[in-house]
């Protein structure tokens, strides 16, 4: 028997509300979930304003839910645009939602 596919999200999962744990439980549907988690550095450089909460918070508020399988975090080089290197890895899918996903993921 097969292992099941893993499903891959990226965000900065910071001040985690109802709609990130509704959007990870659909993720879920897909397969165990994967959450790479922008560090604060990369937060701040993309939202101009620092994590209300800090990376070792939001790692271990992902990896509690049920919904996520494990949350890493992403490298400190601000791109959050550029897949992490995911190659010899039995990932099914890239889920986002529709307005924040970028030319590279929905190529992927």
């Amino acid at each position: 028997m097969s292992a099941a596919p893993l499903v891959v999200v990226s965000r900065a999962f910071d001040d985690v509300r109802a709609g990130d744990v509704r959007f990870l439980q659909h993720a879920a549907t897909l397969g165990p979930v994967t959450a790479f988690v922008w560090p604060d550095a990369v937060v701040l450089g993309q939202t101009g304003q620092a994590p209300k909460f800090p990376l070792a918070e939001r790692l271990y508020l992902l990896n509690a839910l049920r919904y996520v399988a494990r949350a890493v975090p992403l490298t400190d080089d601000g791109d959050v645009d550029t897949l992490p290197d995911v190659r010899n890895s039995r990932i099914l899918a890239w889920v986002d939602t529709e307005d924040a996903a970028v030319a590279a993921w929905q190529a992927f």
